[in-house]
């Protein structure tokens, strides 16, 4: 069983979105979505339920509704759809750290404003890098 806080929405059969929540739990059976303000359906109503991740991009599930109120939304799982990918494999992931032993900005040398400054590389893409850093820049 997963547990997390991933981003979930829900769609009917149209395609429509009709709610948005966070994943409570995913099992190969039962997916469970908490939230305020979740759509109230009838039991074995059909609905399409994305959920959303940082790494594996976009699951989709066609779901029959086993409990629906505003807070909480329990659809068994009919079919998984395959995984909508974004950007995975032109993502390169790393753990690697860098001290900057110089500084630019706007063509003007700032190193000495961010003494020690050291970043963090964690992943490549084809859009670029994603960085971290012990300064606010």
């Amino acid at each position: 069983m997963i547990d997390t806080d991933k981003i979930v929405k829900i769609y009917d059969e149209d395609s429509k979105l009709i709610g948005k929540g966070q994943l409570l739990s995913l099992n190969e059976k039962i997916i469970k979505v908490k939230g305020t303000g979740l759509p109230i359906l009838s039991r074995k109503t059909n609905v399409i339920i994305e959920i959303y991740s940082e790494f594996v991009g976009i699951s989709r599930y066609c779901c029959q509704i086993d409990l629906a109120s505003d807070n909480q939304l329990n659809a068994h799982i009919v079919k998984k759809k395959p995984d909508i990918e974004r950007r995975n494999s032109l993502k390169v992931r790393t753990d690697l750290s860098y001290y900057v032993e110089s500084l630019y900005r706007n063509d003007k040398d700032i190193t000495k404003d961010f003494p020690n400054m050291k970043i963090n590389l964690i992943n490549l893409s084809i859009g670029g890098m994603l960085i971290s850093s012990n300064y606010e820049l």
